[in-house]
């Protein structure tokens, strides 16, 4: 449900995991060149096949 990155610097929470409304919304989406081949997305949001 979270993971630990950047050599302890951060802390990733899976936001669905949250009670509270989130204070901030994806603004891209990462992985995309292996995401599933039947998976739609259907934002307007930039897509990235990988992270960074």
């Amino acid at each position: 449900m979270f993971s630990v990155v950047r050599e302890g610097e951060f802390v990733h929470v899976t936001l669905g995991t949250l009670s509270d409304t989130p204070t901030i919304r994806p603004t891209a989406h990462i992985f995309v060149g292996s995401k599933a081949p039947w998976y739609a997305i259907t934002d307007e949001l930039p897509q990235h096949d990988e992270f960074g």
